[in-house]
């Protein structure tokens, strides 16, 4: 059935909602026995509309008598809509990065100590199955270093039937793959064919090792059948799932898993969740991680930064040992960052501050300044654009990159599986790829690159036959960044005579084969054909006067004109194209007013001060986000790509 709503959405009021959201939560709780609190009225409820326009239904009155027409089918349909929680790939990989350090080893040696050679781990409440094949993906790499011998297995549990299935198939979107850091996505992947082609699938040994099945962490009665040691858990996930249930759903579900974890094992639960003050036996050892507090644990201290400091104080018999416990932060990462953009710069410095575990030491603004830089700093990684003037990211890779050159993650907008620029920089020795973020995406974004970071350092052991010699699954997805029918396309650069020597960085990038492009000039008919003239000479490109509308605009064609003798016409080309307009930051009041005119056509800004105030001040809903010059012709060709 489509999810596209069959009329215009009508907003509802919470009163109108209440009945319907009361209903829905009792149904949920009695199937699942979760209890959904009245602070999540909200995602309730949207989530109850979504459903409702599914469905063709007018008002919350119509679907409650849908439910009781249907209440066995919609029943399981609710404990889906209303259980199932946001997740992706390597989510909050501090937690990950925790297990080094000398205590992945350590449990080894303890599991080995019973006579077993198997790591156990869960993940409950593991939604579609991608904490699962982290967990796997993660032990995959890092287990062979420390115990070849060993092998291991981790068991995936939900209360919805249909994100289990998924699990079990295994099959993600290229999109959410490509997020997974390239060391751990070596050889687990497998691009999908035919009609799943813009998907990828686990692969076999991935699989083998991880197990699914339906359960509740609230009505079973046991998680696992646990008989001793041998068939306890080592680790156990049961992230950001205490959020939805009572003080006592918490305390009876910590319970329940501390009976299926081994003496040693680790418990991990969400980063923005606590079980601080419950009177738990439990002990702190990490941000949002607990290991049982059982009679027998070696004694030593807990080091203070690393415990949860309002976790209830634990008698002295019941400590931790010291070789699991961090007695010290690990020192920040230091960082990097070379973009041209500033609004990228400030996204960067927030996204890796040292509350992250980062440390920005220093900014680039092209690959030349890099070069300076790193030779100045002391550098751990670097984050590294692509579209930059003077050198861009390419350029800097060819001339710089080397075996002593720390490892570099491109953040770029430039799409991953680009094959002249993306896959090229992979190819020149980036390590990994991370899509520059937008306002939508921002908090994922972040995470995926602080997770790409931190695994360059937690990847260094070679692990034979695991460590990518370059990012095959990637090249299964190459593309050519080419634009179908460009006769039908449109580019219109507006900006001043101040501007040309970002014009000539802008077409240092051009391309065969491309729309026509129209410069319109801020400044007098003779000053705009006396800067062209420049440009030509600078750029090697011809330029030509702005035809009138008889006449057609050749492919690879570019064309100006002053914005006084050249708006009209311009305006009455982009009725019939499919159009991408830049605005430089310099231009005055009368000149951006006529830039931001054009009909059908997107809109992108010259970031920083100027362009972000502009921003603010129009009115046109088509525009997108402000970027610098240099990444205007892919910018705007990935719009024009579109049918």
């Amino acid at each position: 059935m489509s999810s596209v709503p069959h009329h215009k959405p009508v907003f509802f009021s919470d009163a109108e909602l209440a009945p319907l959201v009361d209903a829905a939560r009792k149904i949920v709780e009695a199937r699942s026995h979760i209890q959904l609190s009245e602070k999540q009225f909200s995602m309730i409820s949207s989530r109850l509309i979504r459903r409702m326009y599914e469905l063709r239904l007018d008002s919350p009155e119509d679907y409650l008598k849908y439910i009781k027409k249907h209440e066995v089918t919609e029943s399981t349909v609710l404990v889906s809509l209303l259980t199932t929680h946001h997740t992706h790939f390597f989510r909050e990989f501090e937690q990950f990065e925790f297990l080094l350090d000398g205590r992945l080893s350590s449990m080894v040696s303890k599991i080995r100590q019973t006579g077993r050679k198997s790591l156990r781990a869960a993940s409950f409440a593991c939604s579609r199955g991608q904490e699962v094949y982290t967990i796997a993906m993660f032990l995959r790499y890092h287990l062979p270093a420390i115990a070849p011998d060993f092998t291991f297995d981790v068991l995936g549990l939900d209360v919805d039937p249909d994100s289990v299935a998924i699990a079990k198939n295994g099959v993600y979107h290229w999109d959410e793959v490509k997020s997974i850091p390239t060391s751990y996505a070596a050889k687990n992947w497998q691009r999908g064919q035919g009609s799943i082609s813009d998907f990828v699938r686990a692969s076999n040994d991935l699989k083998s090792h991880c197990k699914f099945r339906v359960g509740n962490l609230l009505a079973d009665p046991k998680l696992s059948g646990v008989g001793g040691e041998h068939d306890a858990y080592d680790l156990v996930f049961c992230r950001n799932v205490f959020l939805y249930f009572t003080d006592k759903q918490i305390a009876d579900t910590t319970n329940k898993i501390l009976t299926t974890l081994a003496p040693w094992g680790i418990f991990f639960i969400g980063v923005s969740e606590s079980l601080s003050g419950r009177k738990l036996p439990i002990h702190s050892i990490g941000h949002s991680i607990y290991v049982p507090a059982r009679a027998g644990a070696q004694l030593t201290s807990v080091s203070a930064v690393t415990a949860d400091k309002s976790a209830p104080v634990l008698p002295i018999s019941v400590q931790v040992v010291e070789a699991d416990v961090r007695t010290s932060p690990a020192a920040p990462l230091r960082v990097l960052c070379v973009d041209d953009s500033p609004t990228i710069i400030n996204l960067l410095r927030s996204m890796l501050s040292e509350k992250y575990g980062f440390m920005v030491v220093d900014t680039a603004s092209n690959g030349l300044e890099a070069a300076e830089k790193l030779r100045k700093n002391e550098i751990d990684v670097m984050v590294l654009d692509i579209h930059m003037p003077l050198q861009n990211g390419i350029e800097y890779l060819q001339a710089n990159f080397g075996p002593k050159h720390p490892p570099v993650v491109i953040l770029s907008s430039v799409q991953r599986e680009d094959s002249s620029m993306g896959l090229r920089a992979l190819e020149l020795g980036a390590s990994d790829y991370v899509e520059k973020p937008t306002i939508s995406d921002l908090q994922v974004r972040g995470e995926e690159l602080r997770a790409k970071l931190k695994s360059l350092v937690t990847s260094r052991v070679s692990v034979k036959g695991l460590m990518p010699t370059s990012d095959d699954l990637t090249k299964q997805f190459a593309q050519m960044s080419t634009i179908k029918m460009p006769e039908t396309k449109l580019r219109i650069i507006c900006c001043s005579i101040n501007d040309r020597a970002k014009l000539v960085e802008m077409f240092h990038t051009h391309e065969r084969n491309q729309p026509p492009t129209i410069i319109l000039f801020d400044g007098t008919e003779g000053a705009a054909g006396l800067m062209m003239n420049q440009l030509s000479q600078d750029t090697k490109l011809s330029m030509l006067p702005l035809p009138n509308i008889n006449t057609s605009l050749s492919t690879d064609g570019i064309y100006y004109s002053n914005f006084e003798s050249g708006i009209e016409l311009a305006n009455s080309w982009t009725l019939k194209r499919r159009t991408g307009v830049f605005v430089f930051g310099g231009l005055s009041q009368s000149a951006f007013k006529s830039a931001i005119s054009f009909s059908e056509s997107r809109i992108f800004f010259e970031d920083g001060d100027f362009g972000l105030e502009h921003r603010k001040r129009s009115t046109n809903t088509k525009i997108s986000r402000c970027i610098p010059s240099t990444s205007f012709l892919y910018e705007s060709g990935l719009f024009l790509k579109k049918d």
